[in-house]
């Protein structure tokens, strides 16, 4: 008699606990975490749009699309994307003063300023219009001459 035979059907069934064990780990490991959504964009810019004599002033004196000169620019988030960075980098290397326009209105509209940069603004409508200032701003002393708006999206 062959003293192994009886031992074939015992390690068939090892393995076969051995691999559903592993199937039931795999389906208890924790899913993988949602990828945060990050895209950018670049607005090449000359000059600036609005003109800011005074930043400390509460309420703004111009209102949204009047520019002098220069051009506004708009800004639409996607789809998961909650929050913006923005980025202006003049070729004088000084920091632009600019908003990003809330709401609209002629002397009353409601509006976010920036010195240079706007970390982790969290948007809370689908578009904002955004302008570069030129003009006296004694918070922000650089002019507008020409360079990139550097906008960040991201959902984290």
């Amino acid at each position: 008699m062959n003293r192994t035979a009886h031992i074939r059907p015992v390690i068939g069934a090892v393995a076969v606990a051995v691999m559903a064990v592993s199937g039931i780990a795999a389906h208890a490991a924790p899913a993988k975490k949602a990828k945060p959504i990050v895209r950018h964009q670049t607005i090449s810019y000359t000059g600036g749009c609005g003109i800011i004599v005074n930043a400390v002033a509460a309420a703004p004196t111009a209102a949204p699309g009047t520019c002098a000169v220069g051009s506004n620019y708009t800004v639409v988030h996607k789809t998961g994307e909650k929050y913006l960075t923005i980025s202006v980098v003049d070729q004088t290397g000084r920091p632009i003063s600019g908003e990003i326009w809330l709401t609209g209105g002629t002397g009353n509209a409601t509006l976010q300023r920036f010195c240079g940069t706007l970390k982790h603004y969290t948007m809370g409508q689908a578009s904002y219009q955004l302008d570069l200032n030129t003009g006296v701003d004694p918070t922000c002393p650089g002019e507008p001459t020409q360079g990139k708006i550097n906008l960040t999206f991201s959902s984290k």
